[in-house]
């Protein structure tokens, strides 16, 4: 047993090595409890890398709200061979914490430490570029002093090569360990702005004293990050999105006027204007309307909307083009609206019950209530049974109605 004073920038260095990967550092600054003070409250999962060789495996325990450190544990996969040759707890250098945490990673990028995951990184004029050797690269900002209330947002300008999310840790003054929230990416290689809401986190109600920046999932992405700044409202510049571009009604008709909806969003922090949308038409569609619309000033917080009446000639599947220009900006998008055949009149059959897999139609019959017995009044039991006798078949219990005519299933071509 030993004593140490625990601090949050702190991490256990772990040499060892095994031919399993999944591993828990667990911590206690007590020998009270069920588990002489060990909890799940109290660990840390870390990976290693499973080929039988040494590896150092550094593990961010965030253990400064304790105190003290007393004893640790290292919990193994309980089959597979390994041998750990050293544990040791290191305190990385920290300067006095920082109470306006804006960073131009081109000047300040080295004051933010790679954790894990990070094969190569650089700073220079146009940022920290780095590199990702796994699917957590983490990066860690200097100690902070910050008002997670008064300060909710983090706004992070960066490009990325690969990946789906991202996410933001964060370290709370009087909390154990750490919290997350993922952001969606727009890995494109050019540089975006990412603005997260990181007020619902309860690591962020209080005191937040790290931050820390996981900017890909994929292995081998290249990432060049040009800002990170914790703010109170959304930062950089306007930056929009097409939301949704597709039809406006569920249910669309061939030689009938509908409409195609374009929907843009704001994920910068200014207000973007003077943007404006063109639908290219493919053949067999006419717009009734003009093809360039108007995008009103989108703001931050409301999404806007424009839309064209169009009208097709027959029922198919087309794609359409919409172009869109906001400041020099050109982009192409497709997507395939779907127009239905017009309504047809029909018998009262209906779709087989096996829902498509079965190409017969169905005939709607009535039989009595269950074994004979007498249904509630006023409603009566049916039977619907596919016509070319399939397994397929439903009961349910229906108003005691005549049955009249009905409409088709519409179907797309």
């Amino acid at each position: 047993m030993f004593e140490i004073r625990s601090s949050p920038t702190q991490y256990v260095e772990i040499r060892m090595r095994c031919r399993q990967t999944g591993r828990e550092l667990f911590w206690t600054e007590t020998l009270q409890g069920r588990y002489g003070g060990f909890s799940q409250e109290k660990s840390a999962a870390f990976s290693a890398v499973g080929d039988g060789q040494f590896h150092d495996c550094r593990v961010y325990p965030f253990w400064h709200a304790a105190g003290k450190v007393i004893r640790l544990r290292v919990d193994v996969p309980p089959d597979g061979e390994f041998e750990i040759e050293a544990i040791r707890v290191v305190d990385r250098a920290a300067g006095p914490p920082e109470k306006q945490p804006l960073w131009s990673m081109a000047a300040d990028g080295v004051r933010w430490q790679p954790m894990q995951q990070i094969e190569s990184i650089d700073v220079s004029p146009a940022g920290l570029a780095l590199r990702s050797a796994g699917n957590r690269p983490i990066l860690l900002s200097p100690t902070l002093e910050v008002n997670g209330r008064q300060k909710p947002c983090v706004c992070v300008r960066m490009a990325v090569s690969a990946g789906t999310l991202g996410r933001i840790y964060a370290v709370g003054r009087t909390q154990l360990g750490w919290e997350d929230l993922s952001f969606p990416l727009r890995a494109d290689g050019r540089v975006h702005t990412y603005n997260v809401d990181m007020g619902g986190l309860r690591r962020w109600q209080g005191e937040v004293i790290l931050v820390g920046l996981q900017p890909t999932d994929a292995v081998g992405a290249t990432v060049r990050i040009e800002s990170i700044e914790v703010a109170d409202d959304l930062r950089g510049p306007a930056e929009l999105e097409v939301a949704y571009f597709g039809k406006t009604e569920g249910v669309n008709r061939a030689g009938h006027p509908v409409q195609l909806t374009l929907t843009a969003r704001n994920l910068g922090g200014q207000t973007a204007g003077g943007a404006s949308a063109r639908l290219k038409a493919p053949p067999g569609i006419e717009t009734l309307g003009p093809a360039v619309q108007a995008l009103p000033a989108v703001s931050p917080y409301l999404p806007k909307s424009v839309s064209w009446p169009v009208r097709a000639r027959d029922p198919a599947r087309r794609r359409s083009r919409r172009f869109w220009k906001w400041r020099g900006l050109r982009l192409s998008r497709r997507r395939r609206p779907s127009i239905s055949p017009r309504r047809r009149r029909s018998n009262r059959a209906a779709m087989c019950p096996s829902r498509g897999r079965c190409a017969a139609r169905s005939t709607l019959v009535h039989s009595t209530f269950p074994a004979g017995k007498t249904p509630p009044a006023g409603r009566r039991s049916s039977i619907s049974r596919c016509a070319s006798r399939c397994s397929a078949g439903t009961t349910s219990r229906i108003p005691s109605a005549p049955i009249g005519r009905s409409n088709g299933p519409s179907s797309t071509g």
